[in-house]
């Protein structure tokens, strides 16, 4: 067979597969009459291609001398760039078929890449038909809606592909089948592979997979969900103590997974405690939960923890991690009046929704007024409207400063034009308006228009109500991002994941795993005016949470769907106090009163090598991770083995462990001692016969410094466990 059988073969096949989805009803390629439309045809072409990504003539600098906007966002500059940019070399109005725009990427000439497509296949045929018909942009085409069928597709059989398809909603009301020309992605490409001409996709994979459809502006995602297991389960027994596990049971079911059972009240009380106060259990605690007969123990222990002051000190640390809350080069006064206004918000009840108000809002000199140190929190305006999408709305929108926001519906408008109402607002110790400064828009090179995101420009004055129109829209109760962005991190901080993952990128493209409980979940925090402890009651009576954790075989969809509770590590500060607590000696940090505890330290610039050594997060850094912990690295781990740390506790003269050992307690009463500190249980029976044949040395008999030096060992294997370290 020569090339060009090879050739009509291909066109042929590609033609087919054309008819068979009967896309010609919009990409008419043999039709002399209709106009192809630039906006809604050739854009859509030239991404489905890979023209406009950012491997090719999409990236910032382009390729070859030839740039394009990323995925088509700016179309009017992609038609500069086609039609009119360097005296309009790159089509031929006198023969379609020598413009360098078809002769290129269909490999007639040096194209720097692959050949792209054949010149008489579909694409070819349409870039050629647009150019004999004057190559014209007439931006009258506008796309209102992109469909794609069932957002939620279950796939039983995996011998079988699954047809996807798109439809178009056009501003005239015409629906057009796009299929052909819409740009199907696989999150994982190992799990799914996409037939580009037919549309189908193959799965290759069990569990929650995910296709992003791309046409136009338009990105929508279809999530594919196939079951792990042949056989239904059966959920009728399983507990359900609130509509978290309703939900929960329901995506279970579609997965056919078994969930674990609800854990025990010894490991309950210790993740919970972890969870709401960042400390561990007290002996007296522990002993309390375990003598209560009500049937309704746990829900009382979660009221008790809550009306804690260890609730306060966790949760202003907690929220002023996600606020980046430090100190500023020669001035120690912001922060401290930062942080006390934060607690005292926590501490009087105040819904998030107002402490949110009163960030953006902030006006003052910020030795004073506590919430005005919220714009000094970044060096300029940009970075302040990354640092304010991401802390409040859960939105990355700083990927729209070059471009628009690839995945997303952010524009360099949005980006800039937000930054624009921020310049507004001075960031030195006085926080007060400037009403003439101004952002410059690198695109058009002129002062950015003040623009809320997604929204028109403003419809205020500028010179000093921008921030004002911000503010309400941020807190306002339809807003689609900030109750449902602190729901998220909420959840996050108790589950392990969040609905959506990670939880400062909330986007169409990144669809929560249960997206109707997180609908449910933002609905009862609205209407409980956005108070935060009513948030955590809800998540912490759910069967969901207070589920055992599973084993090194279970399935990563076990925990991504709460089957099971996911093991997470501790916070650096919440490691620190509880090794602590468990030893009996307090850590000093400097310049803080003795007895200040690790989440008591609001100042990250607070110098603190037992911190360091554990891996705290850096100063000013959005150290917001899926299971809420840092990591120390090799440093960390290397200190926890042998490092002054522990050691240097283990050896205080008025550690537990002496005081223990002064009252001649029995190995066994220490050992069941510190187990049920460190880790909130009793030692299985097996553990506890293995330290008894470890710590009753008969030399310890006659040694007491033998003895206190094998009881220290004990004590620190405790410290350096997993099971420690961990929200077990």
């Amino acid at each position: 067979m020569n090339l060009n059988s090879i050739r009509q073969s291909i066109c042929c096949s590609m033609i087919v597969g054309l008819m068979l989805l009967g896309v010609t009803t919009h990409a008419q390629v043999d039709s002399k009459t209709e106009l192809v439309d630039f906006d809604t045809q050739m854009i859509p072409l030239l991404t489905k291609l890979g023209c406009n990504s950012g491997a090719c003539h999409g990236s910032a600098a382009g390729r070859g001398g030839f740039r394009l906007s990323l995925y088509g966002s700016k179309p009017a500059a992609d038609y500069e760039a086609i039609a009119r940019q360097y005296k309009g070399r790159r089509i031929n109005l006198n023969d379609a078929e020598k413009s360098l725009i078809l002769r290129k990427p269909g490999g007639e000439l040096d194209h720097g890449g692959q050949q792209i497509f054949e010149l008489d296949d579909p694409a070819g045929q349409l870039i050629a038909k647009w150019i004999e018909q004057g190559a014209k942009r007439s931006g009258n085409q506008r796309i209102v809606k992109l469909d794609v069928g069932q957002a939620s597709v279950i796939v039983n059989d995996l011998s079988k592909p699954v047809q996807l398809s798109a439809y178009a909603t056009f501003h005239d009301g015409r629906r057009v089948n796009v299929t052909r020309w819409t740009r199907f992605e696989a999150n994982d490409r190992a799990a799914i592979k996409i037939n580009e001409v037919t549309g189908q996709a193959k799965i290759l994979r069990r569990g929650r997979l995910m296709v992003i459809a791309r046409f136009v502006s338009h990105v929508v995602p279809i999530e594919f969900i196939v079951p792990l297991d042949r056989d239904p389960v059966n959920l009728s027994k399983a507990p359900q103590h609130n509509f978290i596990d309703r939900f929960v049971y329901r995506k279970l079911r579609l997965l056919r997974l078994d969930p674990t059972e609800l854990t025990g009240d010894d490991e309950f009380l210790r993740r919970v405690s972890l969870d709401l106060t960042g400390r561990l259990p007290t002996l007296e605690q522990i002993k309390a939960f375990r003598n209560n007969r009500s049937k309704n123990k746990r829900t009382e222990i979660i009221d008790q923890l809550m009306a804690s002051e260890a609730y306060v000190d966790y949760w202003s640390y907690r929220l002023a991690r996600q606020l980046r809350i430090r100190s500023l080069p020669g001035d120690k006064t912001g922060v401290k009046i930062y942080y006390q206004w934060l607690r005292q918000q926590l501490e009087k009840k105040i819904g998030w929704d107002k402490i949110a108000y009163q960030l953006v809002t902030a006006r003052g000199d910020s030795h004073r007024v506590g919430s005005a140190n919220f714009y000094r929190t970044t060096a300029n305006p940009k970075l302040q409207s990354e640092f304010l999408t991401e802390s409040l709305l859960g939105v990355r929108l700083r990927c729209a400063n070059c471009h628009d926001h690839p995945l997303d519906r952010w524009t360099q408008d949005d980006y800039h034009g937000l930054a624009a109402i921020l310049a507004t607002t001075s960031q030195g110790r006085a926080v007060v308006d400037k009403p003439n400064a101004k952002i410059i828009h690198p695109v058009t090179g002129r002062p950015a228009i003040q623009r809320i995101p997604g929204q028109t420009k403003l419809n205020v004055d500028p010179s000093g109500g921008g921030r004002d129109a911000l503010a309400q829209w941020i807190v306002h109760r339809e807003n689609p991002y900030f109750a449902k962005a602190m729901v998220n991190r909420i959840w996050a901080s108790f589950m392990g994941r969040g609905l959506i993952d990670p939880v400062d990128d909330l986007r169409a493209t990144n669809p929560p795993t249960h997206p109707k409980l997180l609908e449910r979940l933002t609905q009862e925090f609205v209407e409980h005016d956005f108070d935060l402890r009513f948030l955590m009651q809800l998540i912490c009576n759910s069967a969901a949470y207070q589920r055992k954790t599973g084993n090194a075989k279970t399935l990563p969809a076990a925990k991504m769907f709460y089957a099971v509770a996911s093991v997470r590590t501790l916070p650096t500060e919440v490691v620190a106090d509880a090794i602590d607590d468990v030893t009996g000696v307090p850590q000093k940090y400097q310049s803080w009163p003795a007895g200040v505890r690790a989440v008591q330290v609001f100042d990250p610039n607070t110098p603190a090598v037992s911190l360091d050594i554990l891996g705290r997060c850096s100063p000013g850094a959005s150290c917001e991770s899926s299971d809420g912990s840092d990591s120390g690295g090799l440093a960390k781990q290397l200190h926890l083995l042998n490092g002054e740390l522990i050691n240097q506790k283990l050896a205080h003269r008025q550690n537990r462990l002496r005081q223990a050992i002064k009252a001649n307690r029995s190995t066994t009463q220490i050992v069941k001692e510190f187990y049920l500190r460190s880790l909130g249980r009793a030692p299985k029976e097996r553990e506890l016969k293995f330290w008894r044949s470890k710590l009753d040395h008969p030399k310890s008999k006659t040694d007491s410094q033998f003895r206190q030096k094998l009881l220290s060992d004990f004590v620190w294997s405790l410290l350096t466990c997993r099971e420690f370290l961990t929200n077990h």
